[in-house]
């Protein structure tokens, strides 16, 4: 895949992520259009999943991810409210080293723990996976990825485990990644509160 192809699919997949609201080079919370994206999403700089007879040379990525729609009296989630989506599948799109890519939606049969009957994480709920039980038996997956949840709040992180190695990250965007909270966008789609041109 070419960089000018690469550059377009994340750039389409941004603006499904964040509803359109999404700019090269801006730091785009969860919420940051006044309205329901349908869709938030979380990155994955790296992930892992290798298989080996021996457990010593064997590697394998810890996935956990939240719907971060409730909170606690006081903390404004910017979107627990009327017209948002509150729960939804998750659809992890991943890219191994070569380039190749592909696509696991959650249903009622996905591994892991914290989905409900039909495969959805609800307000508050959390799911953990790792990333094995998501290839197929045997497969190996080095690179990167992104989960998109079909509702209006997520967090994550991938926690890298193996003999000799504990990576932790969290996966970003994060919830109030913009610091001062939730800014008014403009028709034009720039942070009215940044006094864009």
């Amino acid at each position: 895949m070419n960089k000018s192809r690469a550059m377009l699919i994340s750039a389409v997949l941004l603006t499904v992520a964040f509803g359109g609201t999404a700019m090269a080079g801006s730091s785009v919370s969860f919420m940051a259009a006044g309205h329901t994206s349908s869709q938030s999403a979380v990155f994955a700089s790296y992930l892992v999943s290798i298989p080996n007879e021996d457990p010593m040379y064997a590697f394998d990525t810890a996935i956990s991810v939240s719907n971060v729609l409730m909170a606690p009296d006081g903390i404004d989630t910017a979107g627990y409210g009327e017209g948002y989506d509150k729960t939804g599948a998750l659809e992890f799109h991943l890219w191994h080293h070569d380039g190749t890519m592909m696509a696991i939606v959650t249903d009622g049969d996905s591994p892991g723990t914290g989905l409900d009957d039909d495969g959805m994480l609800g307000p508050g709920q959390t799911y953990t996976v790792l990333l094995s039980e998501l290839l197929d038996p045997g497969d190996s997956f080095v690179g990167y990825g992104w989960v998109v949840a079909n509702f209006d709040g997520v967090a994550g992180t991938r926690t890298v485990i193996g003999s000799f190695v504990n990576q932790h990250g969290t996966m970003s965007p994060p919830v109030s990644h913009q610091g001062a909270g939730i800014k008014p966008m403009d028709m034009d789609g720039m942070d009215a509160g940044h006094g864009h041109e």
